[in-house]
């Protein structure tokens, strides 16, 4: 098993597991407008993308975004997307993708890594996030302006 950043050349995986990962909050399929999102985000370097290959094959995905926290004045990654294949899970794929993301909050001088998953129906990932080691935020709600 083996993490990579992810360069242009990775494009086709990106774009896959990103396209199965959105199945998983069962949005419609757009093929072109999946790869092209990848493609810029690869081609900008706006984001950090991390492919986990077994052998030939692609099973996992990470995407974080830098950002700043101004309370704490250090560099901030948010863990936006993380995404294992259906057949790969309970393989540690997402240990290590953690493991990584943690290491380039350490390479950059980052305070915190931040994610969020949803409330209810996402359980599975909650405990998973607990078990390495993120901690429930109890003070803060999020609130979101849709445009």
């Amino acid at each position: 098993m083996k993490v990579i950043e992810a360069t242009i050349e990775q494009l086709d995986d990106a774009a896959d597991l990103f396209e199965q990962y959105r199945d998983f909050y069962k949005l419609e399929r757009t093929p072109n407008k999946v790869r092209w999102f990848m493609k810029e985000r690869l081609l900008s370097k706006d984001s950090d993308i991390f492919l986990v290959y077994d052998e030939h094959l692609c099973t996992g995905f990470m995407q974080l975004y830098r950002c700043w926290d101004s309370i704490s004045m250090k560099k901030l990654l948010f863990l936006y997307d993380l995404f294992v294949i259906p057949g790969e899970r309970n393989k540690q794929i997402g240990d290590h993708l953690i493991d990584r993301a943690k290491q380039l909050a350490r390479d950059i001088g980052a305070g915190m890594i931040m994610l969020q998953t949803h409330k209810h129906n996402n359980v599975y990932a909650r405990h998973f996030y607990e078990l390495n080691g993120f901690e429930l935020d109890e003070d803060f709600d999020v609130y979101n302006f849709m445009l």
